[in-house]
């Protein structure tokens, strides 16, 4: 989801085209099904910067369900107008006023003392099903979670959802997307994968890297493999390590949390 907030430059086909109307399983998703997505951490840098950005574009070129509605969920205290005003700045793009405006308006924001504060969970799940009982119309209730979060928070923020807002597996799908899965090394990567796992199937997670999903990182692997020339040279015999450096014209504003546990050299 966060691999960029560039928009693709394909051509975006309208989902009332004759190709989708034919795909049963995509009109369904998009016109008889909500979608709760659930931010955590909405008020952190990466939330602001990349996960709301894309979800914009997906709204943009209709690719999420009619009825959706995203909730930020943070510690931060503010209201739902304030985390409208954080993330203005950063919608930015070939967006027209009007599509961000609306966009906007499906936001919604929730905070708890703590990423497990499981009454702030319950009190959210509460909000979530009057929104699904407003459409009774539909056939399917989804949710999906975001972990734009650091790490050592996954293990208190899964229990947490497992114990308040597991959607009933009859009235639809609940989901996880895990940002930055890998922990601080091989350790602190299992340890962190086992504990996942004690609360959910890997049927309901997904792992994300916004900087291993970017298509030039991904494009290496095609270049060396397709190109007979490295075949000879780009192997374990001649190379010792990959290092990728990417500049960024800005500091570590605002994510200190995450940097302070885990650096920035890896």
């Amino acid at each position: 989801m966060t691999t960029s907030t560039f928009r693709r430059q394909s051509v975006v086909v309208p989902v009332d085209t004759i190709e989708n109307q034919g795909n049963p399983e995509v009109m369904e998703w998009l016109t008889v099904s909500t979608l709760s997505i659930v931010v955590v951490g909405a008020s952190g840098d990466l939330a602001k910067k990349k996960t709301f950005p894309s979800l914009l574009n997906l709204y943009d070129d209709n690719l999420l369900p009619k009825h959706t509605r995203i909730w930020g969920f943070a510690r931060s205290d503010m209201s739902d107008e304030e985390l409208r005003d954080r993330l203005r700045p950063h919608l930015t793009g070939d967006h027209s006023k009007e599509v961000v405006d609306r966009f906007l308006a499906r936001c919604v924001y929730r905070s708890g003392t703590s990423y497990g504060d499981q009454d702030a969970f319950t009190k959210m799940n509460q909000d979530m099903e009057e929104y699904e009982r407003d459409h009774q119309d539909v056939k399917h209730y989804n949710r999906l979670f975001y972990f734009a979060i650091p790490p050592n928070v996954f293990a208190d923020t899964a229990l947490a959802i497992k114990k308040t807002s597991m959607q009933d597996e009859s009235k639809g799908f609940t989901r996880l997307i895990v940002e930055k899965p890998f922990g601080r090394d091989l350790e602190s990567f299992e340890k962190l994968n086992k504990t996942l796992a004690e609360h959910f199937t890997e049927d309901h997670m997904f792992r994300i890297d916004h900087y291993l999903g970017k298509e030039m990182v991904q494009n290496l692997t095609v270049l060396r493999f397709s190109n007979i020339w490295f075949e000879r040279v780009w192997n374990a015999d001649n190379i010792q390590c990959v290092i990728l450096t990417f500049k960024e014209p800005f500091g570590t504003d605002g994510r200190g949390g995450y940097f302070d546990k885990y650096g920035i050299i890896r």
